[in-house]
């Protein structure tokens, strides 16, 4: 099954409980009605890409979702596709 796309909104709820508050994982995914995978995904994005909380709660919708999505950074951070020299 397909993993199910996070609103920007919602993204950024997932960041600001997490830095916010004290909820696990599991409680944020509950309380977003995410999977707990869904969610630490998109913190993990978040994170390797220097956002936090307080950079994103301001930016249009269209810049974070080009900064989140972005099939270049994913390829980037993806060992498996890197070649061998």
């Amino acid at each position: 099954m397909a993993q199910r796309k996070a609103t920007m909104k919602k993204i950024r709820e997932i960041l600001r409980l997490k830095e916010e508050s004290e909820l696990s994982l599991r409680k944020i995914s509950r309380a977003m009605k995410l999977s707990r995978p869904v969610v630490t995904d998109y913190i993990d994005r978040c994170h390797n890409r220097g956002l936090d909380y307080k950079r994103i709660k301001d930016m249009p919708d269209d810049e974070l979702e080009a900064l989140l999505r972005s099939d270049a950074l994913n390829l980037d951070e993806d060992k498996r596709y890197s070649t061998l020299a």
